[in-house]
């Protein structure tokens, strides 16, 4: 019920497909994004499970439910070709990419290091967020969070937060 009526994006790590499936159809979630970091090797590396296969299955599964939406997250793990692998995934299949940078951030009693540049490959990306990352991580740019204007962070713990890099 907490989903019903409401324009929520499902953000999941694609291994409870069934679930997932069933949470869409019902509450008619308009957009679905599943994490994919590379190719299986790397996916399974990086996420400490196999199921790189079950991803691309569930995201086959919603499409004709939802919009689906595939994230690569850049991390120390992965590279560019794992970056190009999952936008062509996209592209092929009609998926939405979206783009996002692993961080150190505080998290639940952990400290966040200090803030690393990425592969300036990204700097020529489609995304704006990877087009001005390193510039924000260098000091030269400062962009305002607007994340709580409509989302909230949920922490495994149950904590909700109004911005993950605030903690507050």
């Amino acid at each position: 019920a907490l989903f019903k009526g409401k324009n929520f994006t499902f953000l999941s790590n694609g291994i409870l497909g069934d679930r997932l499936v069933a949470m869409v159809k019902k509450f008619r979630i308009p957009l679905t994004v599943m994490s994919l970091d590379g190719d299986a090797k790397v996916y399974r590396k990086i996420r400490g499970v196999d199921n790189y296969a079950g991803v691309l299955k569930t995201a086959c599964r919603l499409k004709n439910l939802t919009q689906v939406g595939l994230c690569f997250t850049q991390t120390p793990w992965n590279s560019v070709a794992d970056y190009r692998h999952v936008k062509r995934i996209c592209q092929k299949n009609g998926y939405r990419f979206l783009f996002n940078i692993y961080s150190n951030m505080s998290y639940m009693g952990q400290n966040r290091q200090k803030t690393k540049l990425i592969n300036p490959f990204y700097d020529r990306s489609d995304s704006l967020y990877a087009k001005t990352y390193n510039r924000w991580a260098k000091g030269e740019l400062t962009i305002p969070c607007f994340y709580m204007r409509s989302s909230c962070v949920i922490h495994p713990n149950g904590d909700v937060v109004l911005c993950q890099w605030k903690n507050a």
